[in-house]
């Protein structure tokens, strides 16, 4: 599924990479839906994206999937449910709670791709 809701904004021009372009820029993933935020091929200017890294922000972790047909990428998002915790009991991450706003991270990326 494809949530709309995430933006992308594109720092300039494409550069080139062998027979591949690289584009950076930032994103936000608006309202966090559970299994992820897909980024789009139309959104980074691309037809295809072979890598895509994005930074965590805020205490959420970010985790790219690119899709196998390689058209979007879902990313993920993972928090600490009990941080007062500071470590000591190896909680495990958690997915980010479906609905939580998350428009307010503006996470930097770079996608690779044609």
């Amino acid at each position: 599924e494809i949530d709309m809701a995430s933006a992308v904004t594109l720092d300039g021009a494409r550069i080139a990479i062998g027979n591949k372009n690289m584009r950076t820029g930032t994103m936000n993933l608006g309202i966090y839906a559970t299994s992820g935020v897909a980024i789009t091929t139309t959104q980074l200017g691309m037809q295809v994206i072979d890598r895509f890294i994005c930074q965590n922000y805020g205490g959420v972790l970010y985790e790219p999937v690119v899709a196998a047909a390689k058209t979007s990428v879902t990313v993920k998002c993972y928090w600490d449910t009990a941080p007062a915790d500071l470590g000591a009991a190896n909680i495990p991450l958690v997915e980010v709670t479906n609905a939580t706003d998350l428009s307010a991270h503006v996470v930097q990326f770079i996608a690779i791709g044609r």
